[in-house]
């Protein structure tokens, strides 16, 4: 049902349709993109690593837009699901790059280290991975600082580190996923080292498996140092002077020199060693497995460590596999080139010539590029009578990841089958006359493309037909019939005739087809056209011709005769009654012209035009077009004449704004009937004389709606209207396009009269203001409609009915619109108050101050001063706790004030205290902060603002107010003034006074604000004990404690006065590195050496404490620590 539709199809005539299944599963995927001259490289991750699928990489103005490919190739994932492409456009340009292929695995952000140990003076590159369309940023505690620097302006995915002085750092990485929204924070431990001289050098792992051919599979040994100058740092003093407990490895290698010739022990950090393959030798002589100690080089060493534990290493032989994809090449219509696809990603190393030797005897050339990424079959020279035969060849090639090359098979289908296109349709009907002939076109076999078949030319076989405009990317053409000498039209020749179709190959297939002829119809849709009496007039349709080749199109652009006729009447009583019937065939070429007569630009279409002064009758217009049967057109002219009435909408009244429509109707109308001129209006008076035009107006309200007028009257204007019944005259003058004469239309109606007085009424006639809160009032007036209230009017009365003078004896009244009154005591724009006396007034306020009949109303105003009350109080929080620098809490007061008023006006606030809830005291106060060593446990700030009302976050507002109150919080949180006490000792109950005063000095509000204060004991409980590794003793770890409050701000340290023996202090073996608000204490060991030789826990004494306060406000926790 081409009205409820979903999708279209469109296919060529015979064609048909069937369903074919789509890929499930396909992803797509943005890479980063990075341009070096014309050579682009893209590199993309979160691939299917190792997938045997292939990704297809798509460049194009749009994705997916394969009609304006720029490039397209494929690849497959590494074992990190990673992809690296490269790509020149044809054009250069801005593109879409998109990879699509298997879902890809979900990869996180992360470090490229998580630990690294520097010398001081050394830099390292950090940098996150698997971070696309992400954005970054960097830091470094402020305790660390000294440690290692880092760029101010750091925000890319790599940071530059420098190690600046001797200790333990941690630098963050903020890493925010646009995709997703979510941030990640990202932590590496930076260790800054002196160069000490190594004892000692321990193998922790002993055993190890490496492939002997893989590039890519380095495992891992980790490996221990001692030094004998290892000074600890603790977390005091200076860090220039100090230490560290690891060194850096400058080289190492296999005790055992066999395994040397074979393999490299590549350094990686201070701890650990990679095996690499090291295949220059005679590999063939490489065992199985072997044992060997492992000697180590470092820091200050000029020698070889040898550790006592030896390694135990396996080698495998383990070889790649790869396969090469099967090609098949159709020798009738080969193409140009065919690609050699693999089922992993490879580069051609060289290729066996000898196997070779067959393809080339058929004339198949392998070519390649530099890089051996793109291995193709050239078909140019291949014969297209190849016979059908399979022939295998040898490519040698390599593998990323792998050190061996493979030698690949690769077996080549030719096949010898034809594949050509059909015509759209076997047969066609055309005009039997004056043709024009008709468009066809080539269909290629389902799964080829038009472009594929590799077509040469089209031709026709008949002398009797042309063939042109074919379209090589289309298989379009046209097919016109020759004009004969003895003939005045192109006449087709019915009968069989063969299109010729040429391939690349020379090969040439005849495609028949039928032609048949058919004698031409033309008939407009209409055939009888009605035109008025008097006017002149064209009416048009459009035509039905058939077969559509009949060439009516060339009969007009050659003026042929048969395309119009004429009659001329005259009225056989009165000759003076003439008519003009004119009939033709057109095309015109202009949307907009085309439009106005209702037809479609570029088609033919027929016309009838008609001009009837007096004449009344029917003729018949006859056409005889080539080859076609005559038909006729019958042309009517009626009496008929265009008539107009008026209709009058409304009454006009003295008093009222109200305007009067006037609607005039015309009838029989023709479309190119349009108004000459405005029209014209004439007013009577009930006696039927001429009114003033002076004393009404006439507007045209659109220049789209000429037909409406509205006719008013201003109470301004001179004269005066009586009340009754009057006439309206409206004259229009209309003209055509196809006459030469105006016609002159004249319509009447009668018009209303009348004259009513002005009246009005008020939402309040009482009202009360107090200066204090400088809030007016606002009084609506509402009056019948329309009515006229240019002329309105207020003023003031006492209460002996003298006058006085507006916003000076009495408040300010004003009009802010034509229905609404407002009454201040505040001057609205300069913001200064009215010196008006406790009192009564009267406003007196009249509609119209020109009429004297207008009534007046009043409005009676009492003045009256007196202190504000709250709508509203608000408070957040219950109270302050000491322990807590977040703790905080807020109160206060919502006063109903004009804004004005509530700017003017002065809040200040006493701070109070009282041991018994009854007697309070005045506390001092400082200014934030006088002495950083003195300890101010309650800090507060007035605050007052101004709220309009409405709806707000956890209260609601029926009316605009002013707040006034206080913010509360633990110092030195706040910088405000603080509540200054030495010795530590509180009241046991507090409060805040809070008066405000306006600008005279006078109290207009007063209240108190009552403050809890807890000051509780503190204790720190540990919830989890840790465990961490011994042959990593300096990585700081994390341990979970408790608070006995929720929300507390605390540091951690380790005691001075804590000793492990007689001799070793524990903040020279263990330092704090972090303690947060989640309770998640970080802790790092600083002397690898003494804490080896600890048994299976330690328990470690930490003291928790409130940053600069008191002395009594610690607490020390046995934190206890498992190894293994």
């Amino acid at each position: 049902d081409p009205e409820d539709f979903d999708t279209v199809y469109v296919a060529p005539e015979g064609a048909t349709m069937e369903e074919v299944y789509t890929a499930d599963g396909v992803a797509v995927f943005s890479g980063k993109d990075t341009v070096s001259g014309e050579k682009h490289t893209v590199k993309f991750s979160g691939l299917s690593p190792e997938n045997y699928e292939p990704y297809v990489l798509i460049v194009s103005p749009t994705p997916g837009d394969l009609a304006n490919l720029q490039y397209i190739d494929y690849g497959y994932a590494d074992a990190k699901g990673q992809l690296t492409m490269t790509y020149i456009p044809k054009q250069s340009g801005n593109y879409t790059v998109q990879l699509y292929g298997p879902q890809g695995t979900t990869v996180e952000p992360a470090l490229n280290e998580d630990y690294v140990t520097l010398e001081r003076g050394k830099t390292f590159t950090l940098e996150v991975l698997n971070a696309e369309n992400c954005g970054f940023s960097w830091g470094i505690a402020d305790e660390n600082q000294d440690i290692v620097g880092i760029p101010e302006d750091a925000w890319g995915e790599a940071l530059e580190i420098t190690a600046r002085n001797i200790g333990v750092a941690q630098v963050t990485a903020t890493v925010y996923q646009y995709s997703t929204g979510i941030t990640k924070e990202l932590t590496c431990t930076v260790e800054v080292v002196a160069k000490p001289t190594v004892t000692e050098a321990h193998l922790m792992d002993t055993k190890a498996t490496k492939e002997l051919y893989s590039t890519t599979d380095n495992p891992r040994i980790y490996i221990s140092l001692t030094k004998e100058n290892a000074v600890v740092v603790s977390d005091e003093g200076d860090l220039d002077t100090q230490s560290a407990e690891t060194t850096i490895i400058k080289d190492a290698k296999f005790e055992n020199e066999e395994l040397n010739q074979y393999f490299q022990l590549r350094p990686v950090n201070d701890r650990t060693l990679e095996i690499v393959s090291n295949l220059s030798g005679d590999i063939s002589q490489v065992k199985s497995s072997y044992v060997s100690a492992i000697m180590v080089k470092a820091g200050e060493n000029e020698d070889y460590l040898t550790t006592p534990e030896t390694l135990k290493l396996t080698v495998k032989k383990t070889t790649p596999k790869v396969t090469a994809k099967t090609v098949t090449i159709n020798a009738w219509n080969p193409g140009t080139q065919a690609p050699i696809l693999f089922d992993q990603e490879v580069w051609v190393i060289a290729c066996d010539p000898l196997s070779l030797q067959a393809l080339n005897d058929l004339g198949i050339r392998y070519s390649n590029d530099e890089d051996g990424k793109n291995p193709m079959l050239d078909l140019s020279e291949l014969r297209a009578d190849t016979p059908k035969q399979t022939l295998k060849f040898e490519l040698i090639v390599g593998l990323d990841g792998w050190s061996i090359l493979e030698r690949v098979p690769v077996t080549v289908n030719i096949i010898n089958k034809p594949v050509t296109a059909k015509l759209s349709t076997g047969k066609i009907t055309l005009s039997s006359v004056n043709s024009k002939g008709t468009d066809l076109k080539l269909v290629p076999p389902k799964g080829y493309s038009i472009q594929d078949l590799g077509i040469r030319s089209v031709t026709v076989d008949s002398e009797n037909y042309t063939l042109d405009d074919f379209d090589p990317s289309t298989g379009s053409f046209h097919l016109t019939p020759v004009r004969q000498d003895s003939e005045d039209y192109a006449n087709p020749v019915p009968g069989k005739i063969n299109i010729q179709v040429t391939y690349a190959n020379n090969v040439t297939v005849d495609l028949p087809l039928t032609v048949a002829t058919k004698t031409p119809t033309v008939k407009p849709k209409k055939t009888s056209f009605s035109f008025l009496n008097g006017v002149a007039d064209v009416q048009a349709v459009a035509v039905t011709v058939s077969p559509a080749d009949y060439d009516l199109i060339g009969l007009l652009e050659d003026e042929d005769d048969s395309v119009a006729a004429q009659e001329f009447l005259v009225d056989e009583k009165d000759p003076a009654k003439v008519a003009t019937a004119y009939g033709y065939f057109e095309r015109i070429e202009s949307a907009s012209e085309a439009a106005m007569l209702g037809v479609k630009a570029g088609y033919p279409f027929f016309s009838a035009m008609g001009d009837s002064n007096g004449y009344v009758g029917n003729v018949k217009l006859t056409f005889e077009l080539p080859g076609v049967k005559p038909f006729t057109v019958t042309v009517k002219f009626t009496k008929n004449t265009p008539t107009m009435r008026l209709k009058v909408n409304g009454t006009i009244d003295a008093s009222k704004t109200g305007k009067v429509a006037l609607t005039t109707t015309i009838q029989n109308l023709t479309p190119y009937m349009q108004p000459a001129g405005e029209a014209e209006v004439t007013l009577l008076d009930p006696h039927g004389n001429v009114v003033d035009p002076g004393e009404y107006v006439v507007d045209v309200p659109s220049f789209d709606s000429p037909d409406t007028l509205l006719l008013y009257r201003r109470p301004e204007m001179s004269g005066q209207l009586d009340s009754g019944t009057y006439t309206v005259q409206v004259t229009r003058k209309l003209h055509s396009e196809f006459s030469e004469n105006e016609t002159i239309l004249t319509a009447s109606a009668k018009l209303k009269v009348k004259n009513t007085t002005p009246t009005m009424r008020l939402s309040k006639t009482k009202v009360t203001l107090n200066p204090y809160d400088g809030k007016g009032t606002e009084i609506k007036v509402t009056v019948p409609k329309d009515q006229y209230m240019d002329c309105k009017n207020l003023g003031w009365l006492d209460q002996e009915g003298e006058l006085l003078r507006n916003g000076e004896d009495a408040p300010l009244a004003r009009w802010v619109d034509e229905n609404t009154i407002t009454i201040d005591t505040y001057h609205p724009y300069a913001g200064e108050p009215f010196e008006i006396p406790d009192g009564t007034y009267y406003l007196c306020v009249t509609p119209d101050y020109r009429n004297s009949s207008a009534k007046t109303a009043v409005i009676t105003v009492n003045i009256q001063r007196k202190t504000l009350k709250a709508v509203k109080t608000w408070k957040d929080g219950n109270g302050i706790n000491l322990l807590d620098w977040n703790s905080d809490y807020y109160s206060g007061f919502f006063l109903p004030m004009s804004e004005t008023a509530a700017w003017k006006a002065k809040l200040s606030v006493t701070f109070q205290g009282s041991n018994d809830n009854k007697n309070f005291e005045t506390i001092d106060l400082v200014a934030y902060p006088p002495n950083p060593q003195t300890y101010y446990p309650v800090a507060f700030s007035r605050y007052d603002d101004y709220f309009q009302a409405g709806k707000y976050d956890g209260f609601t507002l029926k009316e605009d107010c002013a707040y006034f109150g206080v913010n509360v919080g633990t110092n030195p949180r706040w910088p405000g003034e603080v509540y200054a006490n030495d010795t530590y000792d509180l009241y046991r109950y507090h409060r805040f006074q809070l008066v405000v005063e306006n600008e005279n000095d006078e109290v207009i509000f007063e209240q108190y604000i009552k403050l809890d204060v807890k000051d509780p004991a503190l204790k720190v409980t540990q919830s989890k004990v840790p465990t961490v590794d011994r042959r990593d003793l300096t990585k700081p770890f994390t341990v979970q404690v408790k608070f006995n409050e929720k929300s507390v701000t605390l540091a951690a340290k380790i005691p001075n006065d804590a000793y492990v023996n007689e001799n070793t202090k524990w903040n020279k073996l263990v330092r704090v590195t972090n303690l947060d608000a989640a309770g998640n204490l970080t802790l790092a060991f600083q002397d690898a050496i003494t804490m080896s030789d600890v048994g299976k826990s330690v328990t470690i004494p930490v003291t928790f404490y409130v940053p600069d306060g008191r002395a009594d406000q610690t607490f020390t926790a046995n934190i206890k620590v498992n190894f293994k």
